[in-house]
């Protein structure tokens, strides 16, 4: 049974940092490869709606796309334990402006999400965590104006574990 205490918390910390720095150093590689010409970050299309996970959990969820035909790249932006998808406001119109789509969204029990039930344990609330990133992918993968080969996941802290876990088992990411 996996418990969270003093002697097991900074190696966890230092994995989601590790894998944060990776994570960017990926992203910012595909910006200088890219094909695509950057955008204008304020010609933008916006839609924010409640995606729905497999296990029928609604995720407050905001996508954001630059102006234009596309495809477009897409990088998912994962949020910090006791916060939500407002944290990486900064970023979102830097990713938009190189020609990323950025789609963002509450994890399950914060901000504008809900959960499917009271979590009865670390493994129940957080190992369904990464259902959540399944669903936003496969609603990517469902979308014409997409490059549903280069979805890219950047998370911060519970975000980077949510990342990790899922570049391991959501095909696509």
């Amino acid at each position: 049974k996996w418990i969270l205490n003093e002697k097991t918390a900074p190696p966890i910390v230092a994995l989601g940092a590790m894998v944060i720095v990776i994570l960017l150093t990926l992203v910012f590689h595909a910006i200088v490869n890219r094909k695509s010409t950057p955008t204008d970050a304020n010609k933008k299309s916006t839609s924010t709606f409640m995606l729905t996970g497999v296990d029928g959990v609604k995720v407050a969820t905001e996508f954001e796309y630059p102006s234009g035909d596309g495809p477009f790249p897409v990088v998912i932006l994962l949020h910090e334990f006791g916060q939500d998808r407002s944290q990486w406001d900064a970023y979102r119109e830097f990713f938009i402006g190189e020609g990323f789509a950025v789609l963002r969204y509450d994890i399950r029990g914060f901000g504008g999400s809900t959960l499917a039930a009271i979590p009865t344990g670390q493994a129940g609330w957080f190992g369904s965590m990464p259902n959540d990133l399944a669903a936003a992918v496969q609603f990517i993968k469902e979308q014409q104006r997409f490059y549903a080969k280069k979805i890219f996941v950047i998370g911060s802290g519970l975000g980077a574990n949510i990342a990790y876990i899922g570049s391991g088992t959501i095909i696509g990411i």
